[in-house]
């Protein structure tokens, strides 16, 4: 399965450590623990092995620590998923979780001062036969920011770790769930016909589709709201996408299906998906990443994740995870990984942490 977030927030924990400075500057505190604390359980929480039984989960232990970077320079945040008894006793292999994260300063007057904020992102999965799973921002915070700050002769900080919904569950990838919601009118004798259409899609290559804003409307969010502010005939140039890949966007939105002669090969997905995403086409999107999942291999998987974090698509981003989860001992070892695991896009880095069956740091 897959799930989309609402981001609703559901639990906050807060972290305060006093005389931060000091505790900082003393080489044996330069790495600091929280309590453990207990995320409240899941509105839906089953058992394995029969998925109609309800159980009555106590919540989630989780942990905290702060660590500095080398020569100080950084602060890294590492939230620790605990292993307890009851995912052991419940074979429960994997949680998920988004997390966001508020680092403030506190002085004596218990007066705080938000510095830092990151929104919540990914998700976090352990196995079976793990002990901890953690979420990381290795450059949580800039020490300079704290220890430069001289209004502040010895802050306390406080970190406030946030846990969004749809908060935990079991999570799997399931391939086998293949069903797309089809549209049940086919406008395809009106495709491209220049008699009943009020809209002309001109491009570069002075090629031209003709379409009527009343079916496009029906089915794409995105020119609803263009449609329903401009009702006269109009000519829209369309810049930066190649005619033949939008005929496709277009044909899709009135049969429902692809054109009969198209092979849908790398170049034509990922440049569909876009445009799907784009028009919030949502079923030709859908229908995209299912053929997409086929796709994934040694050669496509960095772009597959890429693609999907950029759209936002769940579907495909699990697919991507599930593949780099299952692939670990030889992708870790790739330029591709290395590369990723270095950009700046904290969600991207977070998510393939989540794949590491290894736990470390």
């Amino acid at each position: 399965m897959y799930l989309m977030w609402d981001d609703k927030l559901i639990f906050s924990y807060d972290w305060l450590i006093k005389n931060f400075k000091r505790l900082y500057k003393d080489e044996n505190n330069a790495e600091l623990h929280s309590d453990e604390f207990i995320s409240p359980p899941s509105t839906t929480r089953h058992s394995i092995e029969d998925p109609n039984i309800n159980l009555l989960d106590p919540g989630t232990p989780w942990r905290i620590k702060l660590k500095s970077s080398n020569e100080q320079s950084y602060l890294s945040l590492f939230i620790f998923y605990c292993q307890n008894k009851f995912d052991d006793d419940n074979e429960i292999y994997s949680r998920m979780v988004r997390i966001g994260v508020e680092l403030f300063l506190s002085d004596s007057t218990n007066q705080t001062t938000l510095i830092k904020s990151y929104p919540p992102q990914g998700h976090y999965t352990r196995k079976a036969n793990e002990n901890t799973h953690y979420y990381r921002i290795q450059q949580f915070c800039d020490s300079k920011i704290i220890f430069d700050n001289n209004a502040i002769h010895d802050a306390h900080i406080l970190i406030r770790t946030n846990f969004y919904c749809p908060n935990f569950g079991l999570i799997t990838y399931n391939p086998i769930n293949n069903t797309i919601p089809k549209f049940h009118t086919s406008f395809e004798s009106d495709f491209n016909n220049e008699e009943s259409s009020d809209i002309i899609f001109l491009f570069d290559c002075n090629n031209r589709i003709y379409a009527s804003s009343l079916i496009l409307g029906l089915r794409s969010t995105f020119f609803q709201r263009c449609f329903n502010k401009h009702r006269k005939p109009q000519t829209i140039e369309v810049q930066n996408v190649r005619h033949e890949h939008f005929n496709i966007l277009i044909y899709f939105i009135y049969t429902g299906k692809f054109p009969e002669e198209l092979v849908l090969s790398w170049d034509v997905s990922k440049n569909l998906i876009r445009l799907a995403n784009m028009y919030e086409v949502k079923q030709l999107e859908e229908f995209v990443a299912l053929e997409m999942e086929k796709l994934i291999n040694a050669d496509l998987w960095d772009e597959i994740l890429q693609i999907s974090l950029r759209i936002g698509n769940e579907r495909l981003k699990a697919c991507a995870l599930s593949y780099i989860r299952q692939n670990w001992n030889n992708l870790v070892k790739t330029q591709k990984m290395n590369a990723l695991l270095l950009c700046d896009n904290h969600t991207m880095v977070n998510e393939l942490l989540s794949c590491n069956s290894e736990t470390g740091e």
